[in-house]
């Protein structure tokens, strides 16, 4: 009986040994990656290659949420098989836009034109740059306040979960999906997959000390 306790123990302790070796080498691994990634992100060519790259998939993802709203609520373009991420922006236009007598033509283009600019252009920059500037600081500096990782988690994994789940095909306007694959249940479930991410992210980092 001893001898089979005294071996009991000792295939456990062998076991416990194995377990912290393999969780010491995950951890120098997870540390090496991380050191690179810093090296890296200190060059220059590096920061604008990952800036640009950022800056394409915000538009793609704001494109997602625009084309979401536009199969959910716009009526008016039920008719249409594809979402379409502009038309939540010309409904805009519309709502804001009222047309009198003095208006040309010339003035309401000019008017729509400058709408989808700010929409397709001035927003993903704004949205592009505060991301980048706090992913450039959480990796050099290995700090992020809690908002800010909310924010980015639930912006990027609302998009992601649309594309999952309507399986959008991807085109030179980004990712688009047909109206039928897509529906109020599909956005709530999508809303609150990123809730869920986007708290179980800040609750790690903040569990790390990273917040």
């Amino acid at each position: 009986m001893r001898d089979h306790d005294k071996e009991f123990w000792k295939r456990r302790n062998k076991t416990q040994h194995k377990g912290r070796i393999g969780l010491k080498s995950y951890k120098l691994g997870a540390k090496v990656i991380k050191e690179f990634i810093k090296k890296c992100f200190e060059l220059k060519g590096v920061r604008i290659l990952f800036w640009i790259a950022l800056l394409f998939f915000t538009i793609d993802c704001l494109g997602v949420i625009f084309a979401s709203i536009d199969a959910v609520f716009l009526a008016e373009y039920s008719g249409y098989d594809i979402a379409n991420p502009f038309s939540i922006v010309l409904k805009a236009f519309e709502l804001t836009w009222h047309e009198e007598a003095s208006d040309s033509e010339s003035d309401i283009f000019g008017a729509m034109v400058l709408y989808l600019f700010c929409a397709t252009v001035i927003l993903p920059l704004i949205i592009c740059c505060f991301v980048f500037s706090k992913i450039k600081a959480f990796i050099l500096l290995d700090k992020i306040s809690g908002a800010s990782a909310f924010f980015i988690s639930l912006f990027y994994t609302y998009s992601l979960a649309v594309i999952i789940l309507t399986g959008a095909d991807l085109t030179w306007l980004g990712h688009l999906f047909d109206r039928s694959n897509f529906n109020f249940n599909i956005m709530i479930i999508s809303a609150l997959s990123s809730l869920i991410i986007a708290s179980a992210t800040v609750f790690i980092l903040k569990r790390r000390d990273k917040i």
